[in-house]
């Protein structure tokens, strides 16, 4: 049995089905919509009965096999002529992952190659069904539940599929290709992050759409709805590649996905710094003179406890054997950095809950100079000039800012309390450092 002869099989056979597409073999199922799901199972069924009949009677394996395998796919074919929406991922998606299933586990290299046409088709339809819920969302909100539909279910069970394959992969490593193995996972890993990450925007997109119908109570409604979402995408995020990076150091270990990972994790993180801070502060002015929600404040900290676990997993992935980040004075500064970033966040937060003025003046010089006397106490009691430098530039940074912002426009009393109170913070700073000067310089040399 010669690739000619399968050439010939399988021309024979796509001659066949299209001749039988264009007789006129519909007028006999006239009062029948379904003729063609009818002909092309026909086509699957009588393959079938191919392979059927020469299993068992010493027939040529290449031919066996491509009959069931042209059975196959003539059902795969008569998915999407009979099926509508998204069942047609969910049938594809499964035959893709049992093909899988059996050529590699039965050795089927046919099989398994076979399964690697049929999973782009099923994540294509994915895509489909994600676009067309989409489309939904725009038109018909009232008429769509984020979570509670199709959709959200089919893409569950794809991703479960996916998983299943990426695991028969892991376990039958000595066929594994390693192009096929990061292909896999980084899917399961895209698909999944989507599936949540649809759900979240589809809810919050329900809630404008529906708003922009009703035309309610205003632009602050909406407002809040907008910020709201993009907040919990946010949020989603942070907590999504927090966990991804734990289980990416204890179980994956590999350099080339834990270098990405770092990479997404700085992104991320600096994405939170600044348009996730940003959106808390919009939220908490929404708060204040909007409506008394304390899910406007409550969301801030749950974003921060998302970020916390993300900065953790981030400083143990520097710590990880492939990676083995071994350069600690950046890695201190940042992380003080971060420290210091979201600390001045959660100060003008309070200060304007409580209705405090000038809040990003004089309250936020001292908080900055305390911090610099914090880092430089850090600094001599492990022995890290680094940060004694750093903690020295944080506060002649701060004593600029406030020789030339903040005591422009206050009263002389304010600037007698204010220099007083920075006064003494410096009298500590400068304290240590003539007490601990010998222990500063042994350790430096």
């Amino acid at each position: 049995f010669t690739i000619g002869d399968i050439l010939i099989l399988l021309s024979n056979t796509l001659l066949f089905y299209s001749l039988g597409l264009s007789f006129t073999f519909e007028n006999v199922f006239a009062q029948t919509r379904d003729y063609l799901t009818v002909f092309t199972l026909a086509n699957a069924l009588f393959h079938f009965l191919v392979y059927y009949y020469t299993r068992s009677r010493g027939a040529s394996k290449e031919l066996k096999y491509l009959s069931l395998i042209l059975a196959i796919s003539f059902i795969t074919i008569a998915i999407p002529i009979y099926f509508k929406g998204v069942w047609i991922t969910l049938f594809w998606a499964m035959e893709a992952g049992g093909l899988f299933w059996v050529g590699r586990t039965k050795k089927i290299r046919m099989y398994e190659m076979l399964s690697y046409i049929v999973l782009p088709l099923a994540t294509f339809s994915l895509w489909t069904n994600w676009i067309e819920m989409q489309e939904h969302v725009a038109s018909i909100p009232e008429k769509v539940t984020a979570f509670l539909n199709t959709t959200f279910l089919n893409s569950l069970l794809y991703v479960g599929i996916v998983a299943g394959i990426s695991y028969i992969n892991s376990r039958y490593r000595e066929k594994a290709s390693e192009t096929f193995d990061y292909g896999i996972n980084i899917l399961l890993f895209i698909v999944l992050y989507a599936t949540f990450y649809i759900e979240i925007y589809n809810y919050w997109a329900i809630r404008i759409n529906q708003y922009v119908v009703e035309a309610d109570t205003g632009m602050k409604a909406y407002d809040s709805l907008q910020y709201f979402k993009q907040m919990w995408l946010i949020v989603y995020t942070v907590a999504y590649f927090a966990l991804f990076t734990w289980i990416d150091t204890r179980y994956i270990c590999k350099e080339k996905i834990l270098f990405n990972n770092l990479v997404f994790n700085l992104v991320i993180g600096m994405i939170m710094l600044t348009q996730g801070l940003y959106l808390l502060s919009e939220l908490r002015g929404l708060y204040l003179s909007y409506t008394p929600n304390i899910m406007y404040v409550i969301i801030r900290y749950i974003a921060l406890l998302a970020f916390a676990l993300l900065l953790w997993q981030t400083y143990k992935l520097l710590d990880a054997e492939a990676i083995n980040f071994k350069n600690n004075k950046v890695r201190d500064l940042v992380l003080y950095g971060v420290v210091l970033w979201v600390v001045s966040s959660e100060w003008l937060h309070w200060t304007e809950l409580l209705g405090a003025t000038a809040n990003y003046k004089l309250g936020l010089s001292i908080l900055w100079v305390s911090y610099g006397v914090f880092m430089l106490v850090k600094g001599i009691h492990q022995s890290k000039s680094y940060m004694r430098i750093a903690s020295i530039s944080v506060i002649l940074f701060t004593l600029v800012k406030l020789f030339f912002y903040d005591i422009a426009h206050l009263s002389t009393i304010s600037r007698v309390v204010v220099l007083v109170i920075l006064g003494v913070l410096l009298m500590i700073a400068s304290f240590l450092y003539v007490k601990y000067d010998k222990k500063i310089g042994n350790n430096d040399k």
